[in-house]
Order: C-alpha cells, then structure tokens, then sequence
C-alpha cells in the first residue's frame, strides 16, 4: 500500500514558496496528526538516505501513542495550514527535538518558521543556547548543532 492511499491529505505538494502558517503548542488531541507528519517525512525524504530498518524503527518511536508522551514531556509546537499540521518540534530543556515537515510542505519557509518560533520560546525562557539533533537528508548526517543568539 503506498503512502499517498495511507495519508491521502499529504499527498498534495504544497507550491515551492513561503506559504502562511500558523505555530502554536501542541495538544494532546493532536498526537495523530503530528504522528503522520512525522512518518510521512521519515518515509519520503529520509528514507532515501537510510536504510528501512532503520525507518521501521523510528516509526514505531513516533506512533500516536508515543507522541502523546512527548507532548506532555517536552514542549511541542505544530505548524499548521489552514486546518492541516503540516509540521513539528520539540523542545526539552536546550535540545531541539522532533522536529520535522511534512514531505508536500518541505520548500515552503514552513520548517524556518517554526525553528524561529522554538527559538523565541526557548529565548523567552532565559535560556541563550538550543541544540538541535538533525536526522537529514542527502543535504544533511546526523549530527548535533548549536545554535546561538545572534545577539
């Protein structure tokens, strides 16, 4: 069964410009959506640099259930698109985490958007420094970044 008959509403690109979104936290009720998000971008673009068990074993990680813990552990953001969650991150202390955008949204400035509003509300809780764990695609490896205030 392919990924478009699973998850029809991702199956759409959205054009390849900055498109108008909404960040806000995440809720509970939103644990399968952003679950979707999550395994459509792991299916589409990192799957093309990792090998399928490696892909299966993230999956499991990030199924609604899951999900739903890591809202209530860490502070979760969506972006959303019209009514559509169309992307994810985390934050937890410093460390940037789950952070993903839905295959048909990625191009769309949607991804700096919401890094933008984790790093306001990480600022905004004093604290200066965030680290970002990157599980990339061609463009990018694994790999820990820091990211730092330009002020």
């Amino acid at each position: 069964m392919g990924f478009a008959s699973l998850y029809p509403s991702y199956a759409t690109k959205f054009p390849p410009m900055a498109v108008e979104c909404s960040i806000r936290p995440a809720a509970d009720g939103d644990a399968g959506a952003i679950s979707q998000v999550i395994v459509a971008a792991l299916r589409e673009t990192n799957a093309k640099d990792y090998a399928p068990e490696v892909i299966a074993r993230l999956e499991k990680n990030f199924s609604p259930a899951a999900v739903r813990g890591l809202i209530r552990k860490q502070k979760m953001f969506v972006a959303v698109l019209g009514q559509q969650i169309v992307g994810t991150a985390g934050l937890d202390g410093s460390m940037v985490r789950s952070f993903f955008v839905a295959p048909n949204a990625q191009g769309t400035g949607i991804g700096s958007r919401l890094m933008a509003e984790v790093e306001n509300r990480r600022a905004a809780g004093g604290d200066n420094d965030a680290y970002a764990s990157v599980l990339g695609d061609r463009r990018t490896v694994l790999r820990q970044t820091r990211v730092q205030d330009a002020a």
